[in-house]
């Protein structure tokens, strides 16, 4: 999948390009609140599965223990509106390596992927794993639950999301969010559905000088989400540790 598109950009629909707005500004604060209705969903799936579960206690620990990440989660959404002045970009901003954040993230929507039918591979090459995540993971995060609910509307019983992130000889950084939904309608024009949105996803792709893409899958049914990165933008980003 990765090599299908890394270097494809033919027949793209760019995102239109808004101008950023206040710290914390209305739509912002309907996103966070799309956010933690999400979180909340999601640990009212992992509660309930946990106790069907009780009979296998691995299972129901795994299950508690995606609630508690998820409710750490909303109570670093809810400090940073607490506090306007630092409640901007800052306050989605990893500092951990990609590939290890990676893990954290997919972590993050298994409840969701796991109700929908939908299971998630990923590859993350050496080069692309060592980076800092910077800002991105709330828009891997958000990519990855938008995927999983394509999926969900294809009306399939199983699904497939595959997360690719690898560099180029460019220095840029390529993120590919692919799904086996219904894939792209004529009136189809930018990634949409729930979760921290698109609108805050494309305001940190735009920080960072980047730009999304949504795809159409070239042999079947689905869609790619593809985000390009320099890489230096990313390495400024994270802070002088990282230059």
């Amino acid at each position: 999948m990765r090599d299908a598109f890394t270097h494809s950009s033919s027949g793209h629909i760019d995102p239109d390009r808004h101008e950023p707005g206040r710290a914390v500004d209305p739509p912002l604060m309907r996103e966070i609140a799309h956010e933690l209705n999400s979180l909340l969903d999601g640990i009212g799936r992992c509660v309930q599965l946990a106790r069907t579960r009780l009979s296998r206690p691995e299972d129901a620990e795994h299950k508690l223990a995606l609630a508690g990440e998820s409710i750490g989660r909303m109570k670093s959404l809810l400090e940073g509106l607490m506090r306007p002045e630092t409640a901007d970009l800052a306050v989605f901003a990893e500092h951990q390596p990609m590939g290890e954040s990676v893990t954290a993230l997919i972590r993050s929507v298994a409840s969701e992927a796991e109700a929908a039918g939908v299971t998630i591979d990923r590859e993350v090459l050496p080069e692309a794993a060592a980076l800092p995540i910077g800002p991105l993971g709330t828009v891997i995060q958000n990519g990855l639950r938008n995927a999983i609910q394509a999926c969900a509307r294809s009306g399939r019983p199983q699904g497939h999301v595959e997360l690719s992130i690898c560099t180029t000889p460019r220095q840029e950084l390529i993120i590919l969010i692919a799904d086996t939904g219904p894939g792209l309608h004529p009136a189809d024009t930018e990634p949409h559905g729930h979760g921290i949105g698109l609108a805050l996803s494309r305001r940190i792709i735009e920080s960072l000088g980047g730009r999304m893409e949504l795809l159409q899958v070239p042999f079947g049914s689905g869609a790619v989400l593809k985000i390009h990165v320099a890489i230096r933008a990313l390495l400024t980003c994270a802070g002088p540790d990282h230059e």
